[in-house]
Order: structure tokens, then C-alpha cells, then sequence
């Protein structure tokens, strides 16, 4: 009767590790232990940073549609914005910039309007030279005050705060761009 190897026929302990340096530098630095490199790298997987990506709203999109369980959309506007941001914090960025936007959410469309209050709307991270996407985008008045009121369930209160308004100047320009709530 032979006698199987230890081990054989049993599940493999599995290891990850990740790391935010490519390691094989730091092997070449010697601040790595090589043979520790080469048991970690039987499979290897590189994932791009956000601005590498060519569409981060894809991933924006699948994240708020699992934070809320419901199918969450974005405008063009907010699209061109989370293309044109850069994501110092990548994917944890992201994620709060999200959580940020879905807290006061009404609907199931996220507009700039949305964004304001979260790192992709704030001027130190916006990249000095605009995205030509964001120029080319004509994101007017009345489609400001539109998306701000769309995303509040049209309370005009809530609107106004999100956009930094008073609720008279809301009603002003709601009656100038001619809007009307949705039956």
C-alpha cells in the first residue's frame, strides 16, 4: 500500500499580496527579498489606476448601481467630470465621492449637480487645463437649476441648498427657463 506525499490531494493554503510599488523595483533596489518576490508572483494581475482608465464612469456606475441596489445613470456633464478628474485617492476616491452624491439622491440620475459637494467637484483637485469634454459641454442655467431640482425630488428647498441659492432666486429661475415638475 503506498503512502501519499503530505499534502497531496489537499487543498493549497492560497496567498495575496498587493502592493502600490512594483515590487520587482524594489527586488532591484534591494528592498525586497527576491526569493519572497518570485513565491508571490505565480500569478500576476495589474490593475491601472483610475486615470489610466479610458472610461472610469463604467466602474462609477456599476458601484452606485450596487451601493443602491437600482439601476443609477449619469448625465453627460457627470460623465466628462469623473473622466476629467485624475483620483489621488483612486477607487477609495471614488467610492466616497459616490457615497457623497447617493446620500441625498432622489431619482436614479447622479448630475454635476450631484457631484458638487464631493472631491471631483472641488477646484484644488479639477486639473488646471479642463478636459476638452468639459468645454465642449453646454451646461446652462436652466439645465443646472433642472438637474439640481430632478435630483431633490423637486424640493425646491433642498435645491436651492445643494446649489447655494436662496429658494426665491430657485422659483425666479424656474419661472425664467420655464420649468415645470414632471406629472
Amino acid at each position: 500500500m503506498e503512502e501519499e506525499a503530505p499534502g497531496i490531494g489537499q487543498p493549497q493554503p492560497q496567498l495575496v499580496a498587493l502592493s502600490r510599488r512594483p515590487l520587482m523595483d524594489a527586488v532591484a533596489n534591494g528592498r525586497f527579498r527576491d526569493d519572497l518576490y518570485y513565491l508571490l508572483t505565480r500569478a500576476r494581475v495589474s490593475l491601472p489606476p483610475l486615470r489610466d482608465r479610458e472610461q472610469p464612469e463604467v466602474l462609477a456606475q456599476v458601484l452606485a448601481t450596487r451601493m443602491t441596489d437600482r439601476k443609477i445613470e449619469f448625465s453627460v456633464e457627470a460623465v466628462a467630470l469623473i473622466r476629467a478628474h485624475t483620483f489621488p485617492g483612486n477607487l477609495r476616491e471614488l467610492r466616497a465621492a459616490l457615497e457623497r452624491a447617493l446620500m441625498t439622491l432622489a431619482g436614479d440620475r447622479i448630475t454635476p449637480v450631484d457631484l458638487r459637494p464631493t472631491s471631483i467637484m472641488m477646484a484644488e483637485h479639477v486639473p488646471a487645463v479642463q478636459d476638452a469634454r468639459i468645454r465642449a459641454l453646454s451646461y446652462d442655467e436652466g439645465t443646472l437649476i433642472r438637474d439640481a431640482l430632478t435630483s431633490s425630488g423637486w424640493n425646491v428647498t433642498e435645491a436651492a441648498r445643494r446649489l447655494g441659492m436662496s429658494r426665491a432666486t430657485i422659483n425666479r429661475k424656474i419661472r425664467r427657463h420655464g420649468l415645470a415638475r414632471p406629472a
